[in-house]
């Protein structure tokens, strides 16, 4: 454990380094073990401040709360429980859908699937397109000339010719008049030979022509139908890459949809109580009855932080439960700088059984609010977590209560295993189960004894300074951020149904089945 460190120059806060920290056993103190380190003071200018561990003080915290209630989420709801004795406010917190908010299961469904035909019944057998659709319109990118067809311009073009050609030599063919028929009239016998022999040229070149203007409609008709095909080709490739494409999205839509489905079944999990009328189920989350236990606000902010988030776990966890959270127990001990006691001395964390309104005001504020739960026939505390900080154990872990009901006493050993299974900082190791007669005025042994054989009670520690990883020797120091995320509940809040009863197999060595409270 090595203190903090922080400077005017140096605002943000420093951990000393292990080598300048020192312990020993001291004779005034019992041989308890004291603290001491060195320290240079490398800049005169400088104003030095020393802390135990990170602080988080009462103001930071009602900023905090400010923020969030100035973000007007539905499913959050900020309300003043009491008082401290200097008048300082006990925050409550309450987390979860509100009771008008439609389902997830009805949300779920809001959205409507399009699954795309794969079928073309626009394509005939024998392969023709008869509907061409937008696409056709993309490919049409010849222009006509006033809606006539090429073969028309050309047939058109080769007429003005020969038209032309039979007015110089005074003859004309009408719609109804062969070339042949022509040339007769206008044979020797009659007429002069010279007019004949003007007559032979225009023939000759209106035969050649019309074989030619033939020759091209032929090579016109092969030519439009090799586009016919080639076009016919580049529509079914376009409408296939468009059915691809629709199908890429629709299994976005599915993978998204399949998401939602099993944050449903998650829901219908606890679905006893989303039906109106049915009992709430309440999780109870207390912190900072010990004021110098800073850790308990950071890991209260990340329990915070991630419930009002837009997390699937979170939204499934706010549809059917009900959080309650007093995130600061000892207003007054916090913004004095105390370490464990109230402004008046008492370390409420040993007064749950009778709280005086007048010396412990929060404590009595809190307790009166449980028992009004508990007797609340609609109303089902399954939990109750004390979040506390540990100055010589690492890691986080809990303590739990002892019964005479063995069945009963193993049930409460799963979630502590759970933690274990999820979060690399917690240990089962250091968990322990007691009844021990000084404990008995803390919250934890209080309320499991006033509680049903339903609700499990617990104390959550956490260390001031480091954790280490299973299979590892090597401590890792805590940050804020670190604690801030190893308050998130995303991997242990919401077990799932098959670890916790695969949990409960191993403690008890039977194969029973067992059904997790949440």
């Amino acid at each position: 454990m090595a203190p903090m460190v922080k400077s005017t120059s140096r605002p943000k806060w420093q951990r000393l380094p292990p080598k300048n920290v020192y312990y020993y056993r001291c004779p005034d103190h019992r041989k308890n073990y004291v603290m001491s380190f060195a320290f240079c003071f490398d800049r005169e200018e400088d104003i030095y401040q020393f802390a135990y561990c990170y602080p988080y003080t009462y103001t930071r915290f009602q900023h905090y709360l400010d923020g969030l209630q100035k973000r007007n989420m539905d499913y959050f709801f900020r309300e003043q429980l009491g008082q401290s004795v200097q008048q300082r406010q006990l925050d409550l917190l309450t987390i979860t859908s509100p009771e008008d908010k439609s389902d997830l299961e009805n949300s779920v469904m809001q959205k409507k699937i399009k699954i795309p035909k794969l079928s073309l019944n626009h394509i005939e057998e024998d392969g023709e397109v008869k509907d061409y659709g937008e696409e056709d319109l993309q490919l049409r990118h010849l222009k006509r000339p006033e809606g006539r067809k090429p073969s028309e311009v050309a047939h058109k073009s080769i007429e003005a010719v020969v038209a032309r050609l039979e007015k110089q030599n005074g003859l004309s063919l009408g719609h109804g008049t062969c070339p042949e028929e022509v040339f007769v009239e206008a044979s020797p016998g009659t007429e002069d030979m010279d007019s004949l022999e003007d007559a032979v040229v225009p023939r000759a070149l209106y035969e050649e022509l019309l074989r030619n203007y033939q020759q091209q409609q032929e090579e016109m008709r092969h030519l439009q139908q090799e586009l016919e095909r080639t076009r016919r080709q580049l529509v079914q490739q376009a409408k296939k890459l468009k059915e691809y494409g629709a199908l890429v999205s629709e299994m976005k839509e599915l993978r998204d949809l399949n998401r939602r489905l099993q944050d449903v079944l998650l829901l219908r999990l606890g679905s006893d109580n989303l039906r109106e009328g049915a009992e709430k189920k309440v999780v109870f989350i207390t912190g900072r009855v010990h004021p110098g236990e800073t850790p308990s606000s950071f890991v209260c902010q990340g329990i915070i932080d991630f419930l009002i988030s837009q997390h699937p776990i979170a939204h499934v966890l706010r549809e059917h439960l009900v959080f309650k959270i007093a995130p600061m127990l000892n207003p007054d001990g916090v913004y004095l700088g105390n370490y464990r006691c109230s402004l008046m001395g008492f370390d409420l964390n040993r007064h749950w059984l009778d709280p005086s309104p007048w010396a412990h005001p929060t404590l009595h504020g809190v307790k009166q609010l449980i028992i009004q739960m508990y007797n609340d026939p609609k109303t089902s505390l399954e939990f109750y977590i004390d979040i506390h900080a540990h100055s010589t154990m690492m890691n986080g872990f809990m303590y739990g209560n002892i019964f005479e009901d063995e069945e009963r006493f193993q049930r409460q050993a799963i979630f502590p295993k759970l933690l274990c299974q999820n979060a690399e900082d917690f240990s089962y190791s250091s968990t322990s189960f007691n009844r021990d007669a000084v404990k008995a005025g803390t919250g934890r042994r209080f309320l499991g004894g006033l509680l049903d054989h339903t609700s499990y009670c617990y104390t959550l520690e956490v260390s001031f300074y480091s954790y280490i990883i299973g299979g590892t020797t090597a401590a890792v120091p805590y940050t804020e951020e670190a604690c801030i995320l190893g308050g998130s509940p995303q991997a242990w809040a919401s077990p799932h149904p098959a670890e916790s009863i695969q949990v409960w197999q191993d403690l008890t060595g039977r194969s029973g089945l067992w059904s997790p409270a949440w």
